[in-house]
């Protein structure tokens, strides 16, 4: 009986991740959320909603996360009560 040669746990892993990744926008944003605003923003908000394109933030207080602070991100219009 012959066995193949071993192979290096990162490929059994990274098929793994793969198949676990995420499947939506939402998910994809939580994922990557504090390394896209940084600790400051992510500690004070976090997205809770994406529908057609627009994503919701819920703040911890008014004004945080502010308007420029979120206009970076292309094409994301915070609503109004985020500064």
């Amino acid at each position: 009986m012959s066995r193949t040669a071993p192979r290096p746990l990162s490929e059994a892993i990274g098929r793994l991740t793969g198949a676990l990744a995420p499947a939506s926008t939402l998910a994809r944003v939580q994922e990557v959320w504090e390394d896209a605003v940084g600790p400051a923003i992510a500690d004070a908000a976090r997205p809770t909603a994406e529908r057609e394109g627009v994503l919701t933030v819920a703040c911890a207080a008014a004004g945080v996360p502010t308007r420029e602070s979120l206009n970076r991100f292309s094409g994301l219009r915070p609503p109004s009560t985020c500064g």
